[in-house]
């Protein structure tokens, strides 16, 4: 016959093996957050950069364009709308032993130092490990105007142009990201955010 003092006990060890159980799977999640959050962001290269259907990669001025693009172009300006379609590739690096997933990436995009769109990006991205590389394609979309809303109709034209050349000012395009990753079944964010430039 069990004696009735043995059930307070058996209580007692099934919440104090509970309780370790999630100490360790915390503590799991913790660790793996820090080994993710040792991963890398680079940018890669642009590789689309669309003014109103205009292909203006490796563009520098209006003279750089053909009579139908540079058409189309200034009667957008003149309209006072320029749909951007711009593409990047980021590299992702993992200096840890085990593979990096990538769920999502949410990103903020940050034109003359100022945050005009947010979005998300549901690609997933597996990273392998000891140094592996892979690349992240991200896609913003949004009118130049609408963007820069308060400048003037010149130093929006201007934007457009340095837009279309490679530099390391923050004050012509940055985004910030914020990937995220599945850990033991849970979506996990990347503590803070990366800023890109280009």
């Amino acid at each position: 016959m069990n004696s009735p003092f043995l059930f307070p006990f058996r209580k007692i060890g099934i919440i104090l093996l509970y309780t370790a159980l999630i100490v360790c799977v915390s503590s799991c999640m913790i660790f793996r957050t820090a080994r993710f959050a040792q991963c890398t962001f680079h940018f890669k290269e642009v590789t689309q950069l669309e003014g109103v259907g205009v292909d203006l990669k490796g563009k520098s001025q209006l003279s750089s364009l053909n009579f139908k693009q540079g058409t189309r172009i200034s009667r957008s300006l003149l309209k006072k709308k320029m749909p951007m379609n711009i593409t990047v590739a980021l590299e992702v690096q993992n200096p840890n032993s085990g593979l990096a997933a990538m769920s999502r990436v949410d990103w903020i995009l940050v034109l003359k130092g100022k945050e005009v769109l947010r979005g998300s990006n549901d690609q997933r991205v597996s990273v392998p490990g000891n140094g592996g590389k892979a690349l992240l394609p991200l896609t913003v979309q949004f009118d130049l105007f609408e963007a820069l809303k308060g400048e003037s109709p010149k130093e929006t034209r201007s934007f457009l142009w340095k837009l279309t050349k490679k530099t390391k000012d923050p004050n012509v395009f940055t985004v910030k990201l914020k990937p995220h990753f599945y850990i033991l079944k849970k979506e996990i964010p990347y503590p803070g955010y990366v800023n890109i430039r280009y």
